[in-house]
Order: C-alpha cells, then structure tokens, then sequence
C-alpha cells in the first residue's frame, strides 16, 4: 500500500469515510506521478484516458495561452475525462514541483461497480466540481458584461474626441470619415485653429485597439491643442507630441502621424510626418493625384 496515496485518501474530504478495505483497493489503483515547475501534464486536444487529484504542488490549466483555473493541494483535474471518451478541453501546466495521482479511467470504472461508497464519494466529487464550473462560468458572464459597458463608455468617450465629419468655411471645406474595426479604436483625426488666417490638419494612428489606444489618442488631442496654441509650425508640433508621448506611454505602444498646417492667404500647405502613409494631394483642374514627400 502507497504510504502517500493512502496519506492523500485519509485526507480528502470525498474519500476520508471510506473503509479500510476500500482505502487499501483504491491506493492500488492510483498511480503516483510528479511533475517539474512548468512541465506539461496533458495538452487540449489530448485523449482524455485519465483523471489526476494534486496531492501537493500547483498546477493550472489554461486555453490559447490564457490560464483558466488553478487547482492545488486535494484538488482534482481531468474529471471528466473519467465520465465520457472527449480530448482533453484545455492544457495541463505545473506551476511549482507537484506529485499527483493518476486514476486511469478502466480503474475508474471498475471501482464503480466494486462498492456504492466509493461510486457516492466520486460523484459528490464530481458535482462539486460541477457546481464550481457553473460559478465560475457566471462570474465570467458578469466580468464580461462589466467590460462590455466600459467598452462601450470609452467608444464613446473617443468619438466626442474626434471633430465632426464636415468643416465648410468661406476659406475651406472638409469631410471626414473615421470606423474602427474594434468597438475603440487608435485611429484619430482633427481639424486645429493654428492662428489667424491658418488651419492645422493631423491624422494618426495607435497602434492596436482598446482603451490603451483610446487613451494615447485622448492623450495626443491634448498635446497638439496645448502646443498649436504656443507654436504651430509642423516640425514644433511633432516634437512636442513626440516627447510628451515617450514621457507617458509604453515602449509597445508606437503612434504615427501627420500634421499639416495650411494657410488660406496663400492657400499652401506645410506639414511633417512621423510614421505614417504621407498624405495625398488632389488636383481637381487636372485630375491628378499626387503624394506629398
């Protein structure tokens, strides 16, 4: 008889009433295992022919990368792999050095039909498990529509960010148009006084979605306002934007933009460029489109 699996069974709040006789059967049919700190038990998409209670040491399982659940001491994982024939739903990790108990499922079954106590200690085992599984997918449920409202809210904190689609004045006319593929975006445009008789235009782009960008952008539009009313000239406006950003955000987080500052007297255009797609010049008389170097 395995001194630890009968240590562990003794133990466990689902098999401390058995009988001797059926510690004794039982501890021969687990199998003793042990994991290094990081090593992997079983991957999602394996054949489920097991079941493992932790008798000491962490494991956590996890999906696409994303850790799901953390099981330790007493707890079990796989257990449904016990009741039907599926792979395996997730991926199997040890977070520090841990022994556990392989119960294969033939073991399983036959002790099913071997004593009513111990079919009764597994499935109370099995709906507690079942319970928690429930818990947690509703308090996933409630996470995610927590997030949805605050997602929602910083959509539309960004879109009073940007200007509105049309500026027609006696000297200009603009239209503009701005989807994002995700519900908040990082991209960003605005139409800026830069002075009299001048208007500053600037186009930009955070890279990836999310608040993260969406913050950068409302970040951005405050610089450019702050520094266009101090000095408009395209070169000044950039490096203000740039050392206020790389003061403030994440190396991860990269942002190009383009800001033209067009007078009307003249009716030319200056600009400066940091990153992004250089801007397009339409020339209505000759048809033609020519890109700004």
């Amino acid at each position: 008889m395995n001194d630890t699996v009968v240590a562990f069974l003794r133990k466990s709040r689902f098999f401390r009433d058995l009988s001797d006789p059926l510690v004794h059967r039982l501890s021969n049919e687990l199998i003793v295992c042990h994991l290094e700190p990081g090593q992997i038990l079983f991957h999602a998409g394996d054949p489920g022919d097991a079941a493992y209670f932790v008798a000491s040491g962490r494991m956590h399982l996890e999906a696409n990368g994303v850790a799901l659940v953390s099981r330790g001491e007493g707890e079990f994982i796989g257990e449904f792999a016990l009741i039907d024939e599926g792979p395996r739903s997730a991926t199997a990790m040890a977070d520090s050095a841990t022994t556990l108990l392989r119960w294969p499922r033939a073991a399983f079954t036959e002790s099913l039909t071997f004593d009513l106590t111990v079919a009764t200690s597994v499935f109370r085992l099995l709906a507690s498990k079942l319970r928690e599984d429930i818990q947690v997918q509703v308090d996933m449920g409630m996470e995610q529509a927590k997030w949805r409202v605050e997602i929602e809210r910083a959509r539309e904190i960004q879109t009073d960010l940007l200007p509105g689609d049309e500026m027609l004045t006696d000297d200009i006319e603009i239209a503009a148009h701005c989807e994002q593929t995700d519900g908040v975006g990082g991209d960003f445009y605005d139409f800026i006084d830069a002075g009299p008789g001048r208007l500053g235009i600037v186009v930009a782009d955070v890279t990836g979605h999310g608040l993260n960008a969406a913050l950068v952008v409302a970040m951005a539009k405050s610089c450019l306002h702050n520094q266009i009313r101090t000095d408009a000239t395209p070169q000044r406006v950039l490096d203000s934007l740039q050392h206020t950003l790389a003061l403030s955000i994440q190396r991860r987080i990269l942002m190009s933009c383009c800001y033209l500052s067009f007078d009307f007297a003249s009716r030319t255009g200056t600009f400066a460029n940091a990153g992004h797609p250089f801007p397009l010049a339409f020339n209505h008389e000759d048809q033609c489109i020519e890109r700004l170097w």
